[in-house]
């Protein structure tokens, strides 16, 4: 995923871009709403990362354990919804 190799550059806004472009095709693909979290998170973007993280654990809840130990997310660490959203008692 081109959007993996990009983070890794800390290309935040290109990783976003791309992500866009595949959520335009499919807004229903839960990695690529994981991966524009991460970039949201990494840019500061906390609300949107939490938008996304609810939308792509709601589609994939199988998403939860890598959000829970993804590093990308440490600014989000010790949130309210946050932790209520990879505990998947969001309501």
């Amino acid at each position: 995923y081109k959007a993996d190799a990009v983070m890794e550059m800390q290309e935040y806004h290109w990783a976003m871009s791309l992500c866009n472009r595949v959520l335009e095709l499919d807004e229903s693909n839960g990695p690529a709403l994981y991966q524009r979290a991460c970039a949201y998170a990494r840019l500061g973007a906390e609300e949107q990362a939490l938008e996304d993280i609810q939308r792509a654990t709601d589609i994939s809840p199988s998403l939860r354990e890598l959000i829970a130990d993804e590093p990308d997310f440490e600014s989000l660490y010790g949130n309210k919804r946050f932790d209520a959203l990879i505990s998947g008692n969001i309501s």
